[in-house]
């Protein structure tokens, strides 16, 4: 056999070594695809939910997916650990805290087309741990806060911490306001913007 022919030779079976790996991992992936939907049947039997593909992340030791609810449109994340094979998803968090999101949201209504987003974790009826508002770009920020706080104290919310956030092409800016300080004017409110970067 002369030498481009022994090459070929090479070159086809490393191709074929290299096309069965390549399977044997896209099964691999799917075969846990089957694994986290089972899981999921399992734990919510009154729901439907959408996989996403399966990922590895060698440095967590995880294969991992984004996973999104059917019914809720809840998107969250599942993973399955190699050590343990334990199966770990965060679905009932982020449903929890999509409608805490969307009840700060409706409260804010006179608000929210200046926002990019909303967040905060409910402690109780009308009370949060923390709110807080991304503002969008070109919306004048101290009247929007002072619209913000307005809306959230004629709707009895509170938060032991409001973070108003916005920036310009130079600047990241926070507003962070207590229950003491709903009360400040426009003005006022400029002593409490800090500059984050």
């Amino acid at each position: 056999m002369n030498l481009k022919k022994q090459t070929k030779v090479i070159f086809s079976i490393l191709g074929g070594v290299i096309a069965v790996f390549i399977l044997m991992y896209y099964i691999s992936l799917n075969l846990i695809s089957v694994e986290f939907k089972q899981h999921l049947i399992k734990q919510y039997p009154n729901e439907s939910f959408r996989v996403g593909f399966v990922k590895i992340d060698p440095i967590y030791g995880t294969y991992f997916a984004e996973v999104t609810s059917v019914s809720s449109e809840t998107t969250f994340g599942i993973r399955k650990i190699w050590k343990t094979n334990e199966i770990q998803e965060n679905y009932l968090q982020r449903k929890s805290a999509a409608k805490s999101n969307s009840e700060i949201e409706k409260e804010l209504e006179g608000v929210s087309n200046s926002l990019i987003g909303v967040s905060g974790n409910k402690v109780a009826e009308g009370q949060y741990g923390l709110i807080s508002l991304d503002l969008k770009d070109g919306v004048e920020p101290l009247s929007t806060t002072r619209k913000a706080l307005n809306a959230l104290k004629s709707n009895n919310i509170t938060a032991e911490m409001l973070i108003v956030r916005y920036g310009d092409a130079k600047h990241v800016y926070e507003i962070h306001l207590t229950p003491g300080d709903y009360s400040l004017t426009e003005d006022e409110l400029k002593s409490k913007v800090i500059n984050i970067k």
